[in-house]
């Protein structure tokens, strides 16, 4: 047994995204090269500590490590690439590169490329 009249049609449904509306990148805010230096400054003392320090305590590098990553959020705001360099950061041995030093480089290049214009298309000339 139908809900439907017999000479009324379903209803038509809008189709609902998957995905949220992507932020285009020339509306983000593009990091400024003051928190950019502030940032690498925070990487580079974190990890120059653990090649200073040797091994650590391993508590005591973790300790250093959510320390880092939190100031890092703070300077740069929420950055996805952080989150697996504080697990890299947390893995004993795997710790031997620079890998803070390394995420603040990717992101701030990333930045630079987001931050661009898009490139115009070329203007055809008219036919002669």
């Amino acid at each position: 047994m139908s809900l439907l009249l017999p000479d009324s049609k379903p209803p038509v449904l809008d189709p609902v995204p998957l995905s949220r509306p992507s932020v285009p990148s020339h509306t983000r805010r593009a990091l400024s090269n003051r928190r950019l230096l502030m940032a690498f400054i925070v990487a580079a003392l974190s990890d120059g500590v653990f090649k200073w320090a040797g091994e650590l305590i391993p508590p005591l590098e973790w300790a250093l490590d959510v320390i880092t990553a939190t100031c890092l959020f703070i300077i740069l705001g929420w950055r996805w690439p952080l989150l697996p360099a504080l697990l890299m950061e947390a893995i004993p041995g795997v710790s031997v590169f620079p890998f803070w030093v390394l995420v603040v480089g990717a992101l701030a290049v990333q930045e630079r490329a987001m931050a661009r214009p898009p490139a115009e298309e070329p203007r055809q000339l008219p036919p002669s």
